[in-house]
């Protein structure tokens, strides 16, 4: 998982390195200033989805204050994920 400002994209390369790119995919939008598609938030940390102290594009960003054996967590139920780049 790559997190970069307000933006966070997951990045599984294996498939395209083996020569198994799938055509026609599409990129899901996860965070753009709120959770998108019906992502949630599963975290046991402290977290601030509206944050301004930093945001990489749009107005917000997510802040994440975490102790020890915290984290964020972002879930989605279930879906058929063909046609979706993740």
């Amino acid at each position: 998982m790559i997190l970069q400002g307000s933006k966070c994209a997951v990045v599984m390369p294996w498939p395209v390195a083996r020569g198994w790119a799938a055509l026609g995919q599409q990129d899901q939008t996860i965070y753009d200033d709120t959770l998108q598609h019906s992502w949630t938030d599963w975290s046991w940390a402290t977290v601030d989805f509206a944050g301004t102290a930093s945001p990489h594009s749009g107005s917000a960003c997510i802040r994440v204050s975490a102790a020890a054996y915290e984290a964020l967590y972002l879930h989605h139920s279930a879906f058929d994920p063909g046609g979706i780049r993740i």
